[in-house]
């Protein structure tokens, strides 16, 4: 799995997701956050969303 994890600033998670999805061609992506904290699991989604320009 940590061979695909994406880690980094937004422009690194923005780079990263095009680079995964030129790679294998998928047309959706499931996005996991191990964050135990759900509020903060939230947040991490949130910025996500606006790295990947998907929010």
């Amino acid at each position: 799995m940590l061979a695909r994890s994406i880690v980094g600033s937004p422009d690194t998670i923005r780079s990263g997701i095009d680079a995964l999805i030129k790679e294998t061609g998928a047309d959706e992506l499931m996005i996991v956050s191990d964050v135990y904290d759900h509020a903060n699991r939230l947040r991490s989604f949130e910025l996500i969303a606006d790295a990947a320009r998907i929010a």
